[in-house]
Formats: C-alpha cells, structure tokens, sequence
C-alpha cells in the first residue's frame, strides 16, 4: 500500500508459488481515502477493507476472480465525538485499522 494523501493506492501481489508472475503486483488501485493504513481480508464474504486514516473513510472493496472492484466508501463525519487526543492535530476521527469478528458477520473500524 502507498499511504500517502497525494496517490493512495493499494495493491494486490500474487502469492501462488506456481503462477508465472509470483510476487509481482498484479492490481494496482486508489484506496479511495487519504493515507491508507490497514487493510483486512474476509474469505468468507470475499471482501477487502481499506482503512483511511486521513479523511475518516473505510472503503470497501469485492474480491472475484483475482481482481479488487470498489463496492463503496463509507466517510466517518458524524455521530463520533469525544474529548480525547491531541487537538491540535486531531480535528476529526480517524480509522487506524477494521478487524472482523469470528463469523465475519461484523467490522470493527
């Protein structure tokens, strides 16, 4: 992944020992959201999260026939609030990562 604000991409590498373009990137995609910074698989539901810290977005995206296809973004603007955190540099919330629960049922952002 690049995490930056300017180009945020993701990438999808292929893993299979037997596949001519082993370790090569193979897809190449914006994360659809500023500084990309954790991305999470669910093999049962063949989808792929995209945290964004900058921005407050989780983007969601399918996964079929090797290939990533953006599903949608969710922004994360309202409904957050608290007092902690360093003002200064926290004007809003922002997602550090999403894990699934055990029956990938639920993200927790």
């Amino acid at each position: 992944m690049k995490e930056t604000a300017e180009d945020p991409t993701i990438f999808l590498i292929d893993l299979a020992k037997n596949s001519p373009n082993y370790g090569k990137i193979v897809q190449e995609l914006p994360s659809h959201g500023a500084h990309p910074c954790h991305i999470c698989y669910s093999p049962k539901n063949s989808l792929v999260f995209c945290s964004n810290y900058t921005g407050s977005t989780l983007s969601v995206f399918a996964y079929k026939e090797k290939r990533l296809e953006l599903i949608e973004t969710i922004t994360y603007s309202t409904g957050v609030t608290g007092e902690k955190g360093n003002k200064k540099r926290q004007e809003a919330p922002h997602p550090h990562s999403v894990t699934l629960d055990s029956t990938e049922t639920f993200a927790f952002v």
